[in-house]
């Protein structure tokens, strides 16, 4: 459901994109075997796809009820005790601490925050909204509402609302515009000494995509060219940066973009943070 061209997203919208969607789940029930012995017992349940957690936590609610409450619907809590991990994708400086509470309280006890860099000026060139201060505020907040649902927690307190400990993932992206390897070594050790540490990290590379604005600005310039061999060759493959592509801001005006790092660097910067990462102690895993 998309509002109309002109026109602000209304309260309406919201409720009628949320029975949308419960009444997606419901018409699965109709397809699915509904008696107790044949129902799927869920592991996880995901709301990402965006920002869904600007959405009311009653829209939140009532997805989530239609998902496990229904007597007739083709899912169940698991009986082994276990409970359901929920996550929720969430982007830093777009909430408060009483929306996570409200999301604590509604059952949800995994977030993924969308940090991407914790450099500011890389962030602001790719159109983020949020800075360095905004993630930083945004896991003191996390901690300090579900800090106690945390398995190993140092308060010395466990939650009873929760089976399935606190959780909290990071979304960081490489081959952004303006990124060197130091920087992005420096990204990898900032996310390391983040009090609590993270639990997960998704780390992406950048894809430079034909019909998007970084497509229009860089075009394939992140492509190898014909030179690679001999930089290769040379031992300098890792040390090239193509020349930063201009745009055109006004009349007679252009503006220099950031450098856009080559594919060798970005090879480097996976293989880089997989070694750096499983020294600190996490699994690699590729989805």
């Amino acid at each position: 459901i998309i509002a109309e061209e002109g026109k602000r997203w209304l309260p309406q919208d919201g409720r009628r994109l949320s029975q949308c969607i419960i009444d997606g789940i419901g018409s699965h029930t109709t397809t699915s075997s509904s008696t107790e012995g044949d129902k799927i017992p869920l592991r996880s349940i995901y709301f990402g796809g965006g920002t869904p957690s600007l959405a009311p936590t009653s829209t939140l609610r009532s997805i989530l009820s239609a998902i496990i409450d229904r007597d007739d619907g083709p899912f169940c809590i698991p009986e082994d005790g276990h409970g359901i991990e929920i996550t929720i994708e969430m982007d830093p400086g777009t909430f408060t601490e009483d929306k996570l509470r409200e999301l604590r309280n509604a059952g949800f006890n995994r977030i993924c925050l969308g940090v991407q860099s914790f450099d500011d000026a890389i962030l602001e060139s790719i159109s983020r909204v949020h800075r360095r201060k905004d993630v930083l505020e945004s896991i003191a907040m996390i901690d300090r509402v579900f800090g106690d649902d945390r398995l190993g927690n140092d308060r010395g307190k466990t939650s009873t609302i929760h089976a399935v400990p606190f959780t909290y993932s990071l979304d960081l992206i490489s081959g952004l515009p303006g990124l060197s390897l130091a920087k992005w070594a420096e990204t990898l050790e900032t996310a390391m000494h983040l009090n609590p540490r993270p639990d997960h990290l998704s780390l992406y590379d950048l894809q430079v995509e034909e019909g998007t604005v970084f497509g229009k600005w860089y075009g394939s310039n992140r492509d190898d060219d014909e030179d690679d061999d001999e930089e290769e060759r040379n031992g300098n493959a890792l040390a090239k940066i193509r020349s930063p592509p201009t745009i055109s801001i006004e009349a007679g005006k252009t503006k220099e973009l950031p450098f856009l790092p080559s594919a060798d660097v970005c090879a480097y910067m996976y293989r880089y943070a997989s070694g750096y990462l499983r020294a600190k102690g996490y699994e690699h895993y590729e989805i």
